[in-house]
């Protein structure tokens, strides 16, 4: 009986290991320095690293100068590599969350504001980036 308590709690805490999330601010932003940006950086069971970022009081990109169609998350690696994890659609409320899962470990987090939902790389205006951190 003690062996198997022993293993259960091993599990548990192997299990919470993973499940450890990790919380990236964005710095305020000179385009739209109302907005508050907050990512959570967690591994799943695979060793993926799942990314859920949240924004509040970010003005529609319709609003923006020039206007823009829509914002999209990407990550940069330190060698220059990017990947865009997907589309940040924002409410009414001015309210918004994009969540993206990548096998990357180390990279930046940047937001962009596009004209086409479906860019394939990430355009000149930057809205929210943070410095590069390492997950795990």
């Amino acid at each position: 009986m003690r062996k198997f308590i022993t293993l259960a709690v091993l599990a548990c805490c192997a299990a919470g290991v993973t499940q450890c999330a990790k919380t990236i601010t964005f710095p305020v932003s000179v385009l739209v320095p109302a907005a508050q940006a907050k990512a959570q950086i967690s591994l799943d069971k695979n060793g993926n690293t799942q990314i859920d970022l949240k924004v509040n009081y970010l003005a529609p990109p319709q609003n923006l100068t020039p206007p823009k169609a829509t914002y999209i998350l990407w990550l940069q690696t330190p060698d220059n590599q990017i990947v865009g994890l997907g589309q940040l659609t924002v409410g009414s409320d001015r309210k918004g969350e994009v969540k993206g899962v990548t096998q990357l470990k180390e990279f930046r987090l940047f937001v962009t504001a596009e004209d086409d939902p479906a860019a394939a790389s990430p355009g000149q205006q930057v809205i929210l980036t943070t410095g590069f951190f390492t997950v795990g």
